[in-house]
């Protein structure tokens, strides 16, 4: 990542925080489906600063969403991820998708909750 991660990530956060914290008492289940989910740290190019990625930030949001979906294609960062997720919110209910995410639309599309009388989501 160049130095415009830090930009893209502050704005991030601020998106999560705004639509999880806005969205919390209109919908049953709100869902963060992240396509491009990485290991979830990300390292400034040409620097050793790592900042949180989308995934980690999207889990700390002051309100957390109810149900996280995490595609990635490659495994060494999807482990990566899962580790770190374990770590960090280990009460959050997140289902990964191993591949590329416009390979993987079907197995991506099962994880999204249902919508139903009981869940207007």
């Amino acid at each position: 990542m160049g130095g415009w991660a830090e930009t893209k990530y502050r704005l991030l956060a601020l998106y999560d925080e705004l639509f999880s914290t806005g969205m919390k008492n209109k919908w049953d289940q709100r869902v963060y489906l992240d396509l491009y989910a990485g290991a979830g740290y990300s390292r400034i190019q040409g620097t050793r600063k790592f900042l949180k990625a989308s995934p980690l930030i999207a889990l700390t949001a002051p309100n957390p969403f109810d149900k996280y979906i995490f595609c990635e294609e490659r495994e060494d960062l999807l482990s990566a991820l899962k580790t770190r997720v374990k770590r960090i919110a280990p009460q959050a209910d997140v289902a990964y998708v191993h591949g590329k995410c416009d390979a993987e639309v079907e197995a991506i599309c099962k994880q999204v909750p249902k919508g139903s009388s009981t869940n207007q989501g």
